[in-house]
């Protein structure tokens, strides 16, 4: 593991503490729940800070008892069934069970209907309405509905 894996984290934890340096960091939202027993929610990045911003769970959840994170693991954790949306702060974040997922748009122009997929939903829109460019002048191309699967 990289000396910077280590100490940059750490600088950007103390330089955020009071609110310093926060616009620096990338947010993300994270459901993780803990249907009987302990379970880890991974993300790829690191992360800086952590709060639980809304509570799914009818037991009450407690910081540090029944959720926490782990910044050198790269994971929230939760236990004894609480369950919550937590906002994570951090550098480059991107949820792990996302990784795999790719965006497909549909596009349609007079009742044709045209494709595209990507890694990212800016890619699935491109490469649909390249597709229905070639038939059509794009301006009457439109996107239907673009979806993660």
């Amino acid at each position: 593991m990289k000396l910077t894996h280590i100490i940059l984290p750490l600088l950007l934890t103390f330089n955020t503490q009071a609110g310093f340096g926060d616009f620096l960091l990338s947010k993300m939202n994270l459901d993780c729940k803990s249907e009987r027993g302990y379970k880890e929610c991974n993300v790829t990045g690191t992360i800086v800070k952590m709060k639980l911003k809304k509570e799914y769970s009818r037991k009450k959840c407690f910081k540090n008892e029944t959720y926490g994170v782990d910044i050198v693991g790269g994971f929230v954790w939760v236990d004894d069934q609480c369950k919550g949306k937590f906002e994570l702060k951090g550098i480059s974040l991107r949820n792990v069970e996302d990784e795999d997922k790719v965006w497909s748009c549909k596009v349609e122009a007079f009742g044709n209907v045209f494709y595209g997929e990507g890694e990212r939903r800016s890619e699935a829109e491109r490469r649909a309405m390249t597709e229905c460019g070639k038939n059509y002048h794009q301006m009457h191309c439109d996107i239907e509905r673009c979806t993660q699967e």
